[in-house]
């Protein structure tokens, strides 16, 4: 009887807190937390968050709000199109043209419902060290820029800590709350006077097929200072703070066939185009990645949204279809 109760606590191996959190979040329906982020010495920022799956999320700070709501099928827009003429941000001032949350702001693991099983899926969490209850994990991964480290602490019970994206952004999570359901009155929140009104629009594109796609408005670096269109070209316009993008430029390196393969990045690049402060590509498209077809006269010829490893045969046929003219 001994024996039997040994073997039955030998199979039953605690799990740690990273399993945890992970299983109490892989079928997310509705999240209350709130963080503070510190970010290169700035000012520190409380941001609180609610988030009810699939589609309606309300980010406030004392600076900003950022909103998606879907009801019934459809985007709706809960705020008015009003600008504000000057809001307080970071300690500046600036027009309130409602492109001024930086969206490293926004991406702080767990606390805004991204378990961490999808924190950059292709590179593994590793336990560095236990301190009481507090489990620390780390993972590394290539990036245009150099190695990027995150970094992610988790309490044995499963509860999220601290998440840093390895950039010089933390996140302090103060409260983590996983409920079943959120009033969708919650999500109607009108910003006050001198508040960013930052509405989120995943599906704004503002060029089509046809339309002639214009490189030269973004810095070179040295690979493409002399480059001119000499056939199908696609320029993958990329934000290294996404790890969708990362997917995108590691297949950008490897794959296709038929055409030359450029990244556009926000941000300072090592190789192909890129946009230092984002605007740019902001003017262009509120999706990354995006890719773009243009042909020898840059005429727009096809347009890709999003990056899925697991359907990059699909992607390349589809492409393939288009340069074969189908």
């Amino acid at each position: 009887m001994l024996i039997a109760s040994l073997l039955l606590l030998a199979g039953c191996k605690q799990k740690s807190g990273m399993e945890i959190l992970n299983d109490r979040m892989s079928n997310l329906k509705a999240l209350r937390s709130q963080y503070t982020v510190q970010k290169n010495g700035k000012k520190d920022i409380v941001i609180n968050v609610i988030f009810q799956s699939p589609n309606r999320v309300l980010v406030t700070s004392e600076d900003f709000v950022v909103a998606l709501n879907e009801n019934d099928g459809h985007f709706e827009s809960v705020f008015s199109d009003g600008i504000y003429d000057h809001v307080p941000y970071d300690g500046h001032v600036y027009p309130g043209t409602g492109k001024l949350v930086p969206t490293d702001y926004l991406n702080a693991g767990p606390a805004s419902a991204n378990p961490p099983s999808k924190i950059v899926p292709e590179s593994p969490w590793k336990l560095e060290s236990k301190n009481g209850t507090i489990e620390r994990y780390a993972k590394t991964m290539k990036t245009m820029e150099g190695p990027r480290t995150f970094k992610l602490e988790i309490t044995d019970k499963g509860v999220p800590v601290m998440f840093d994206s390895g950039n010089g952004t933390s996140f302090h999570i103060k409260s983590f709350e996983l409920l079943d359901s959120i009033p969708f009155e919650k999500f109607r929140v009108e910003p006050k006077d001198g508040f960013v009104n930052h509405r989120t629009a995943p599906d704004v594109i503002t060029f089509e097929t046809g339309d002639k796609f214009v490189f030269s408005q973004f810095k070179a670096a040295d690979d493409v200072s002399q480059f001119k269109l000499e056939g199908n070209t696609m320029f993958v316009l990329v934000d290294p703070m996404d790890p969708t993008s990362l997917g995108a430029i590691k297949w950008m390196k490897s794959a296709g066939s038929g055409f030359r393969k450029i990244a556009v990045s926000k941000g300072n690049a090592l190789s192909g185009f890129y946009d230092p402060t984002g605007s740019e590509i902001d003017k262009l498209t509120s999706t990354t990645p995006m890719f773009v077809m243009v042909d020898k006269s840059s005429k727009i010829t096809g347009m890709w949204f999003g990056f899925d490893s697991a359907k990059i045969p699909e992607f390349e046929k589809d492409i393939q279809a288009l340069l074969a003219g189908d």
